[in-house]
């Protein structure tokens, strides 16, 4: 795709994650950095033929996607509570001891057109495995002892979900391929996913105890070295309680 041509998609994404769909009451309004006149014709075009998506080969890359992801999800869920984790898309939800990630799993080079996330909670007194300290910011996926997906709390049915081992540094991800799918596409499972947050996820870990967790862990671990590690923490935990 040519610079100019990528340069209004851009301004059309922006523009769309903010709910405008008719490029022409932009006429006559006084030109916004990156958005003349001239480029108007183009935006049109790209709205009216390709629905912002994969059609005629265009398709969303990283950049994109992510303004989308920003105003569609994550600034919904600063709202309920959550903070950006340092200067990432992962989102932290923490509350007393109630510690959950919504983890982007993009890595430094991202698969194109793939976005994928991990559900990951902890109570905040565990040790990690990449360390002893249990309030390290730099917490990865494998130190956290619920490793979820968006598909785990989704269905009709309030969801019972039991402690899952996955301890071999390989879990499951919630895989987003929004690289073939239309910007209306995304930002419609955005909404799906905010609601299960604010539905499904959040009540589930209101609902998570201290006691429940070691249980948990206790009855569906494979006394992995650091499932023996969390078990420790949570009596010492639960002892200093009582």
């Amino acid at each position: 795709m040519s610079r100019p041509l990528k340069s209004c998609r851009r301004v059309l994404l922006r523009l769309y994650s903010y709910g405008v769909t008719d490029i022409s009451s932009l006429e006559g309004s006084r030109p916004k950095r990156g958005l003349s006149c001239h480029s108007l014709p183009v935006l049109e075009c790209l709205l009216s033929s390709t629905g912002c998506g994969a059609q005629n080969g265009i398709h969303l890359d990283h950049i994109e996607f992510n303004e989308l992801f920003d105003q569609g999800f994550a600034r919904p869920l600063v709202e309920m509570g959550f903070d950006f984790v340092r200067r990432t898309k992962s989102l932290r939800y923490l509350k007393g001891t109630r510690d959950l990630w919504i983890k982007r799993i993009d890595g430094k080079w991202p698969h194109p057109g793939l976005a994928r996330t991990a559900i990951c909670f902890r109570h905040s007194f565990l040790r990690p495995v990449s360390s002893d300290d249990p309030d390290s910011e730099n917490l990865v996926v494998d130190d956290f002892p619920r490793k979820l997906t968006f598909e785990d709390f989704d269905g009709f049915l309030k969801p019972r979900l039991n402690y899952r081992p996955e301890n071999s540094g390989r879990w499951l991800t919630s895989d987003f391929a929004f690289g073939d799918q239309s910007c209306e596409a995304v930002r419609k499972r955005l909404r799906t996913m905010t609601r299960l947050v604010e539905k499904r996820i959040l009540p589930w870990v209101g609902a998570i105890t201290e006691n429940t967790e070691l249980s948990q862990i206790s009855k569906y671990g494979e006394l992995a070295w650091c499932e023996r590690r969390w078990i420790e923490d949570y009596e010492a935990f639960l002892a200093a309680q009582s």
